[in-house]
């Protein structure tokens, strides 16, 4: 039986060790999945850490489409980010901590997804200006595939500090070119 593909937002950020390195893997990761085809990247982004001091992140989105259900794709992620050495937090003292690889799963097409494991759409998008410049540069992609994205509000966000790293964002368009004529 074959399932019927839909299109999905991932939000990767690194803000430990190799941060273009962490990237540029998840990225490779994910493509080495049949299930999953990248079809466009953000530009990426150095913004500084929210909710906790520590080193600045390096942030893009990615848009792909995949027969996975969002559970199978949230699965693929969180198997991601431990092969790149993300560790859970033991301690309950901050939210949020440095991490070789973030990936957090924004949009599963149109579709609204709430129980214990996954809440779809991301709930924290409007709070992270992080996520919504790199989610506007994709802008006409998402459109021109049918999602319907969220117009933000004035006040939302908008004290978000980014610094756009084009040749690295360049790096990161040259890589998805190249996985995706395999």
């Amino acid at each position: 039986m074959n399932k019927e593909e839909e299109i999905a937002v991932i939000a990767l950020g690194s803000n430990k060790g190799n941060r273009m390195h962490y990237i540029s893997q998840s990225i490779q990761l994910l493509s080495e999945n049949t299930a999953i085809s990248i079809l466009g990247s953000s530009n990426l982004y150095e913004c500084p850490a929210v909710g906790f001091s520590s080193h600045d992140f390096i942030n893009s989105i990615l848009v792909i489409s995949t027969c996975l259900s969002p559970l199978e794709l949230l699965q693929q992620t969180q198997s991601i980010e431990k092969q790149l050495g993300r560790t859970l937090k033991k301690k309950r003292s901050s939210k949020y901590e440095a991490r070789t690889i973030d990936l957090d799963l924004l949009f599963y097409g149109n579709k609204i997804v709430k129980n214990s494991r996954i809440t779809i759409p991301h709930p924290e998008i409007e709070k992270r200006f992080f996520v919504l410049k790199p989610l506007e540069d994709l802008k006409k992609l998402l459109t021109s595939k049918g999602l319907k994205i969220m117009e933000t509000k004035k006040n939302t966000a908008s004290s978000g500090t980014l610094m756009l790293l084009s040749t690295e964002s360049q790096l990161i368009q040259q890589q998805i070119k190249a996985l995706s004529k395999k």
